[in-house]
C-alpha cells in the first residue's frame, strides 16, 4: 500500500518540500534522509501521525547540499552529507553535526562542475578500525578514519578517475544480511566517464579497475564478488 505522507517542522509544524534538485533519498532501517539546498532533511518514519504527517529535522548545512548518506560508524548510524567544498557528518537522533572536512583540491573539477563531494561509505577494516570514503566531482576519492563519532582527514588515493565520481559502495553496506556480506571487505567507486575502480580498504590500494566504453555510470553496489553499476543510458553492468 502506497502512503503519502506530509514533512513538517517540530516546532511549528511548518510544512518542508522535497527539493527540485538533487533530490536523491537515503535511507537505513527508520530513518530516511534527503538534500533539499543548503540543508540536509532527516525523517523519522517511525513516527507517522494519524494525519500523515511526520516531524523532521531540517540540519543547517550551510553549504550547498549535493548528496547524502546514512551509513553505520562502529555500529552507530550516521548521516554523511556531500556539500560545495567538502563533507559533514551528522548524528542522527540529535542532530548534532560531528565533524566538517574540507576536502584539498588534488585536481580541478571539470569546467561545468563545482568542486563538491558525492559518494560516500564507510568501510570496516579487518582490524576493526573503519574509514570513511568520500568522492568527488574532480574524480579524486579521499580517505577519513572513522571512529564512531570521531573523523580525522587521512589521505587523498591514488585513482584513474578522469571525471565526477557518481557513486560509492562496499560490500558492508547497512542492511545487508550477514550471511550475504563478503568475507574480505572491499569498496568501489564509479565516475560518470564509465569506468569502475575496486579497493582493498585495509591498505587503501587498488584491486581493479574496470571500463565501459561510451557509458556513463549513475550508480554502483557490491554484493559479495559482483560489481553492479548502473548507467545514465538506463543499462546495468555486472
Amino acid at each position: 500500500k502506497i502512503k503519502q505522507i506530509k514533512l513538517v517542522r517540530p516546532a511549528d509544524g511548518t510544512p518542508v518540500y522535497p527539493s527540485l534538485v538533487n533530490n536523491a533519498l537515503t535511507t537505513y532501517k527508520q530513518w530516511a534522509a534527503y538534500p533539499h539546498v543548503d540543508d540536509a532533511v532527516l525523517v523519522n518514519l517511525d513516527r507517522v501521525s494519524t494525519d500523515n504527517s511526520v516531524p523532521c529535522n531540517v540540519l543547517p548545512c550551510k553549504s550547498t547540499v549535493m548528496s547524502v548518506k546514512l551509513c553505520l560508524s562502529g555500529g552507530e548510524p550516521v548521516l554523511v552529507v556531500g556539500t560545495v567544498g567538502g563533507v559533514q557528518v551528522w548524528e542522527p537522533v540529535a542532530g548534532t553535526r560531528l565533524a566538517s572536512i574540507t576536502l584539498p583540491q588534488s585536481k580541478p573539477p571539470p569546467p561545468d562542475r563545482m568542486p563538491y563531494a558525492i559518494g560516500f561509505t564507510i568501510v570496516p577494516r579487518e582490524d576493526g578500525t573503519f574509514v570513511l570514503i568520500a568522492g568527488t566531482s574532480s574524480g579524486s576519492l579521499h580517505a577519513i578514519e572513522a571512529d564512531k563519532y570521531r573523523f580525522v582527514y587521512t589521505e587523498v588515493l591514488s585513482s584513474s578517475h578522469a571525471h565526477s565520481i557518481a557513486d560509492v559502495s562496499s560490500t558492508h553496506e547497512p542492511g545487508y544480511l550477514e550471511h550475504t556480506l563478503a568475507p574480505v571487505c572491499l569498496f568501489a567507486a564509479a565516475d560518470e566517464g564509465g569506468v569502475v575502480t575496486v579497493w582493498d580498504p585495509a591498505q587503501l590500494s587498488l584491486v581493479v579497475e574496470m571500463r565501459a566504453e561510451g557509458e556513463s555510470f549513475t550508480s554502483v553496489r557490491m554484493r559479495g564478488d559482483r560489481v553492479v553499476a548502473g548507467t545514465a543510458h538506463g543499462r546495468l553492468c555486472v
